[in-house]
Order: structure tokens, then sequence, then C-alpha cells
């Protein structure tokens, strides 16, 4: 019966299969030169990066709240500092629940998308000190997005994100282009929006990201565009001070 090495699969000569050698001369070289030279593992042995994956899978086990509900325990602890899962911890305190509830206890329901969630989460983050946390969110969110999630969802994403960026423009570079990028997102979803807020509420609001969206054109003096996106704003019926807005932004054209 032919035997072969127990490392590279190469079938071995007769006289090894008489002395009981299980390895080729080759694998027998390489593995003598590593005994010399590696200390050799215990059984019980498990590399760093194993152990905090190890450790990670424990404590998420014991994640329980609205990080749970919506299994956001992998995101929680390996992309959010220990120090800032302990800033959410002290100042997220929603009408309710207790002030513990996203981390402890168990949610079996909630009208809530994880969209939503997380949208929402960001505005309890308005400080410019925490403002790393809020960017965390809304990425968290917008990778959250689906094709089964809520037009009205969506809609309040974007202006949270177009609010927290905005709120640090002159904190990061890419705070500015970031917020301009959410306001046409939100802009992008405007008719169908339209359709939702009327089939829920009856009437249109404000339109956040065509209202923030006018007033940086307006600043970066693109009078053109401030005037287009006021007028488009205004044809599609969402309440704001287009007219007003418009007249300035020609008067401003003419002189």
């Amino acid at each position: 019966m032919s035997k072969f090495c127990r490392d590279c699969g190469k079938r071995l000569g007769f006289f090894s299969k008489l002395s009981g050698v299980e390895r080729c001369e080759d694998c027998e070289k390489k593995s003598q030169m590593v005994n010399n030279t590696v200390k050799i593992k215990s059984p019980d042995y498990i590399p760093p990066i194993q152990q905090q994956v190890k450790i990670n899978k424990i404590i998420s086990g014991s994640v329980g709240g609205e990080i749970e509900y919506y299994k956001l325990q992998e995101w929680w602890l390996n992309t959010l500092t220990s120090d800032e899962q302990n800033i959410l911890l002290s100042i997220y305190r929603p009408l309710g629940l207790s002030p513990d509830s996203l981390v402890h206890g168990k949610i079996t329901s909630s009208s809530q998308s994880e969209v939503a969630f997380l949208s929402n989460l960001s505005g309890w983050v308005k400080q410019p000190e925490y403002r790393r946390i809020g960017y965390k969110l809304i990425e968290k969110a917008e990778s959250s997005i689906s094709n089964r999630t809520p037009i009205m969802d969506r809609h309040f994403l974007y202006q949270a994100k177009k609010e927290i960026y905005y709120r640090n423009r002159d904190m990061d570079d890419f705070a500015l282009p970031t917020a301009i990028e959410a306001c046409k997102q939100q802009i992008a979803l405007s008719k169908k929006a339209k359709q939702a807020f009327l089939k829920e509420c009856g009437q249109l609001p404000s339109h956040a990201g065509y209202k923030q969206l006018c007033i940086i054109m307006e600043k970066q003096k693109n009078y053109d565009e401030a005037i287009r996106l006021a007028n488009e704003a205004k044809m599609q019926g969402w309440t704001g001070d287009w007219d007003k807005r418009i007249e300035r932004c020609m008067k401003k054209m003419s002189t």
C-alpha cells in the first residue's frame, strides 16, 4: 500500500514506509527549521486577533436593547470606540424608554426601520466634539438602505445627514461637500416624498434639502442655480419663501 507525506501529499519511498517516516525529506527539513526558530504553540494558543474576535462575540451576546433588536451588535462593538459607546449611552434619553434601552432589555417590536433608528440616533450627537459619532451613524444608516426602506425614512435620513455635516462645515473640509450631497440626495427623492407626505399628512411641509441648497448656492453666488432650485421646490408645492428667494437672487444678479 502506498504511503504519502502528511504535509505535502508526495508519495513516500519504499524505505520511508518501512521506517515509519510520515514526511518526505523536503518537508522534514522544513519542519526541523521551524522547530528550531519558532516556539511551538500549545493546542490552547489563540492568536491575539482571534482572541479579540472571540471576546467580541462573547460581548455581542450580552448587548441587548435597540442595538440587539436591529442586529447592530457587531457594528456597535467594532465600529464605535468604547468612549463613543459611553457617550451615546450617557446622552441618549428617548421618551417612553429607559435610559439604558440602547443596549439593555429585550425589545420585541418597533415601528421604526433600522435606517430611521440610526438617523434619529444621530440627532443626539449635535455637539461638535461628538460629530464623528454622528458621521458613523449616518454612514451605517446609508449602508442599511434597501428596497424595503420607506421613502419617508430615506427622506429624513438625508435631512439628518445634511444637518450634521453642514453644522460642522467649518470643522472638517469634507463636511460642506457632503452636506451638498445630502441635499441633492433628498431632492432626488422629492417627487416620491411628496406622494408619501400627501398620503400620510395631507399636506407638504418645508423641504430642508431644497432650502439648504438654495442658501448654499446663494452664498456661493450661483444665483441661477439658486433660482432654479427655488422654482422647482415651488412647483412641487413644498412650503417655503421661494418667491422671496427668487426675487432676492434676481436682484443680486442685476447689481
